[in-house]
């Protein structure tokens, strides 16, 4: 059941990041984010990893969910990410099952998307 309402929600794109601040701990300013994966579900409200990342792994399904978080957190931090002003540094938490060198790729794929300039 759970697994049939996980493909549900990558379809219904219920997948979103939830961004934990990044604090330097010289100046206690938040110099970053980390994008950390929630399903919005529309009957029980926000589930956290706990409750289906083993079942993405199990199922293959946590490749695209992590592709998934990866470009709306981008998206999202679009803006902070781009002002050259400030730092800012985003982090994107992925299971192991994941990281590889295609999602690696598909990181630097969504840097020249997105024109995100790498740090000088």
């Amino acid at each position: 059941m759970l697994e049939q309402l996980l493909y549900q929600a990558l379809k219904s794109d219920e997948l979103i990041p939830a961004f934990q601040p990044i604090v330097s701990l010289r100046t206690g300013e938040i110099v970053g984010a980390e994008a950390l994966a929630r399903w919005l579900q529309p009957a029980d409200g926000i589930l956290v990893p706990a409750d289906f990342i083993q079942l993405a792994e199990e199922t293959g399904q946590i490749r695209q969910l992590d592709r998934r978080i990866a470009e709306r957190a981008v998206v999202e931090c679009l803006e902070l990410l781009r002002d050259r002003s400030r730092e800012f540094h985003l982090a994107i938490n992925a299971s192991a099952k994941t990281v590889d060198a295609d999602y690696v790729d598909y990181l630097a794929e969504l840097i020249v998307r997105y024109a995100i300039r790498p740090n000088d």
